[in-house]
């Protein structure tokens, strides 16, 4: 499934704490990373929500130095089957759950 995954005006990701919030009362998926000291990504959780909300309580939680994507899908059954997908493609290292659900599979960010 085609998705387009949210970047900056130069189309690069944008830091946690610089995310555009205001712009992105929707719901959607997300995906933070850090990285790696080999120049690689790690990533640090994915979900589902609303993008601003959700950013908002991870940079609570996880501070400065992670980046961040996010792609609009409105459709929750398509959303949470979506989420699943990256949790299992990545395999975040805090996330506390994923949707038990059958994974959709999209076009992946990186």
């Amino acid at each position: 499934m085609g998705v387009t995954w949210g970047t900056n005006s130069n189309r690069r990701y944008y830091a946690l704490q610089s995310a555009p919030l205001e712009n992105l009362r929707f719901r959607g998926v997300y995906l933070i990373w850090q990285r790696t000291e080999q120049g690689g990504r790690r990533a640090i959780r994915s979900g589902s929500g609303v993008i601003s909300e959700r950013l908002d309580d991870h940079y609570s939680t996880f501070g400065d130095g992670l980046f961040v994507t996010w792609a609009r899908i409105d459709v929750e059954w398509i959303r949470l089957g979506v989420e699943r997908f990256l949790h299992n493609y990545y395999q975040p290292t805090h996330n506390e759950r994923a949707p038990d659900v059958e994974p959709i599979e999209v076009d992946l960010p990186w």
